[in-house]
C-alpha cells in the first residue's frame, strides 16, 4: 500500500492534535498508535512532517536514544518472552519440586503442566539441576536411558485401557512380532493400531535385549525388515491372506454394481488390495460391465445418474398395486441390499418378490388373514384357536332339571 502524505479523512482533529504533542515529546511511531488508538498510516505523515520542520527531538521519551532496542520505560506495549536473567525467580521450595520431578524422569512438558510454571523455567532448573548432579539421572521407569526421545508410556497419559495395555506387553514378552499382534488384535472387541501397539512393545523389547534376550538371527526382538530366522517357519503369515466367502461375495456385487474402490472399502471394511484381488479374478465379461457402469456414473450426470438408475430398477421392479406404506419399506430394504452387495443392479428384478413377501410377514402380518394355529407366545402351548369358545356345551343345559319341576 503506498504511503499517504496526509491522514485519512475520517481521522479526528483532536487526535491529529494528539499524536502531534507525543511527536514532539519523543514517543515511537509504535507508541504514539497504541496511545491515540489508531495505525501507522494515520501517524506516518504527521511524523514526516514534524520530521522536516526539526520539531523531533533526538532522544526516546525514556531518555534513551531515538529508536534504542530494548527495554523502554514509557511503553505501554503487553510483555511477552520471559526475562533472560532469572535464576533465582522461583522460591526453593519449588525449585526443589521441579528437581524432584526431573530425578524421577518426568518431561519439561509434564512438570510445567503440574507445577504451573513456565517451560522455559523449568527447562532452566532442570539444565542447572543436571550440571550440579554428580551421579547421572536413573534409568526410565520404562527401562529405556533417562530422559528419552519420544513418548513414553508410563511417564506419558495413555489412551488405551490397562486391559489392552497388558495384552500388549505380554505379547512382546512372548516374542510375537508387531504384525502377528495387530492381526490378533482385530480378533478382540477392542483392537489396536500399530503405532500403539509399536508404543507399548518398544520398551518391553529394548529390556529384553538388555537381559539378552534377542531374536534368533541376533537383533533385537521386533526389529525392522525381514526376518532370517523366521522367514521359513511353518507358522509364518506371509503372502497375499484369503478373502472370506462372504466378503469376496459382498465385493463381487459391488464391482457389478459400479461403485468406487473407496465406497467398497469403507462398506465391507476390507483393504482396497483385496477389492482388486476381487476385480482381477473376475470374468472379461463382468469387468467390461462394471467398466460400463463405472463410465456411466463417472460421467455428465455422476453420482446423482446412478442413484436414479438404482430407484427406477427397485420401482419398476414392484407391483402397482403394493400398499404406499409397504412400496417405501421395500425400496428402502432393496436399496440397502445393493448398496451393501448383497444385490446387483441386474438381480433386482428377480429378487423383488422375496423382499416383498418379507414385507408381508414383517408389516403387514396383523392386517391379513392369519393362521388359527398360530401361536400365542414362546412361553406356553396356547394356539389362536383357544380364545374361540364352544357354544355346543349350552345346548345340553336345557335338558337339566334342577329340583321337583313343574
Amino acid at each position: 500500500m503506498p504511503a499517504l502524505d496526509r491522514p485519512y479523512a475520517n481521522f479526528p482533529p483532536d487526535k491529529i492534535v494528539q499524536a502531534e504533542e507525543l511527536v514532539r515529546a519523543g514517543y515511537s511511531m509504535r507508541e504514539i498508535c497504541r496511545r491515540v488508538g489508531t495505525h501507522h498510516h494515520n501517524i506516518r505523515p504527521i511524523l514526516a512532517r514534524l520530521d522536516a520542520a526539526g520539531e523531533v527531538p533526538p532522544n526516546c521519551a525514556c531518555g534513551q536514544a531515538r529508536g534504542h532496542r530494548g527495554d523502554c520505560t514509557v511503553s505501554t506495549a503487553a510483555r511477552r518472552g520471559y526475562p533472560k536473567q532469572r535464576v533465582h525467580g522461583l522460591s526453593w521450595p519449588a525449585i526443589h519440586d521441579i528437581r524432584r520431578r526431573v530425578d524421577q524422569g518426568h518431561s519439561d512438558r509434564r512438570i510445567a503442566r503440574d507445577t504451573g510454571r513456565s517451560i522455559t523455567a523449568v527447562r532452566r532448573h532442570r539444565q542447572l539441576w543436571l550440571a550440579e548432579r554428580d551421579t547421572p539421572l536413573p534409568p526410565c521407569k520404562c527401562g529405556r536411558p533417562a530422559r528419552h526421545p519420544g513418548g513414553c508410556i508410563k511417564n506419558s497419559p495413555s489412551l488405551l485401557s490397562r486391559d489392552r495395555r497388558s495384552r500388549i506387553e505380554r505379547w512382546a514378552r512372548e516374542g510375537l512380532s508387531a504384525a502377528e499382534m495387530q492381526r490378533r488384535s482385530r480378533v478382540v472387541v477392542e483392537g489396536s493400531g500399530m503405532q500403539a501397539i509399536l508404543k507399548y512393545a518398544r520398551p518391553i523389547w529394548h529390556q529384553m535385549a538388555a537381559e539378552g534376550i534377542v531374536c534368533d538371527c541376533g537383533q533385537q526382538l521386533g526389529h525392522p525388515a525381514t526376518c532370517s530366522a523366521t522367514w521359513d517357519s511353518d507358522g509364518r503369515v506371509r503372502g497375499p491372506q484369503p478373502i472370506p466367502a462372504s466378503a469376496a461375495h459382498r465385493i463381487s456385487n459391488a464391482l457389478l454394481n459400479g461403485d468406487s474402490i473407496l465406497t467398497i472399502r469403507r462398506a465391507v471394511e476390507v483393504s482396497e488390495l483385496k477389492v482388486l484381488r476381487v476385480l482381477r479374478s473376475m470374468p472379461i465379461e463382468d469387468r467390461h460391465h462394471r467398466a460400463v457402469l463405472v463410465r456411466r456414473r463417472v460421467g455428465e450426470e455422476g453420482e446423482r445418474k446412478h442413484g436414479e438408475d438404482l430407484f427406477a430398477r427397485i420401482k419398476a421392479a414392484l407391483p402397482s398395486g403394493l400398499d404406499a406404506s409397504l412400496r417405501d419399506e421395500v425400496v428402502a430394504e432393496l436399496s440397502l441390499a445393493v448398496l451393501q452387495g448383497d444385490l446387483t443392479l441386474d438381480q433386482i428384478a428377480f429378487r423383488a418378490s422375496r423382499f416383498i413377501d418379507h414385507a408381508y410377514r414383517t408389516w403387514a402380518d396383523a392386517y391379513g388373514s392369519r393362521s388359527l394355529n398360530e401361536s400365542l407366545g414362546d412361553d406356553g402351548d396356547a394356539e389362536l384357536l383357544d380364545l374361540f369358545g364352544d357354544d355346543s356345551a349350552v345346548l345340553s343345559l336345557d335338558d337339566i332339571e334342577i329340583g321337583d319341576g313343574a
